[in-house]
């Protein structure tokens, strides 16, 4: 079986078509991958800073405590103006 000229054109316009469908749809899947990964980043991000600023927390109340009963009665107000 013998093709025609034009059935070749038309096969080749339907295969370069089919090839720039794929190359977008890989196009796509890449920018969404990327998306995904750079949501997850930011995600783990916040957790890891949100662990970070509650550990910190916990440390400067902790050294708040210690200080407080360090410092109890030795207190002073230098430098308040206060009218009895």
């Amino acid at each position: 079986m013998k093709l025609k000229k034009t059935d070749l054109q038309t096969i080749l316009a339907h295969a370069h078509l089919r090839i720039d469908q794929l190359s977008q749809k890989l196009i796509d899947n890449k920018l969404n991958e990327e998306n995904a990964s750079s949501q997850l980043f930011r995600n783990r991000c916040k957790v890891n800073t949100d662990s970070l600023k509650l550990e910190f927390q916990r440390i400067i109340e902790y050294t708040d405590t210690a200080r407080g009963l360090e410092l109890r009665g030795t207190h002073t107000s230098k430098g308040c103006n206060r009218s009895s």
